[in-house]
């Protein structure tokens, strides 16, 4: 999972393994760090994730 660097310390102690990348994708969860990277990076992600579930 990715989010703000302040915020890694929330995510490792509940068992998460922070990254520090624009967007991290595990399984059907996709996460950015702020909301600069949400509109590139996120979008694109999303987009395609949305794209498999409506094909499948």
């Amino acid at each position: 999972m990715t989010t703000v660097a302040k915020c890694a310390l929330d995510v490792t102690q509940f068992g998460g393994e922070y990254l520090d990348q624009p967007c991290v994708i595990d399984g059907n969860l996709i996460s950015c760090g702020t909301w600069h990277d949400y509109h590139t990076p996120f979008m694109k992600q999303f987009i395609r994730q949305l794209t498999k579930v409506v094909i499948a």
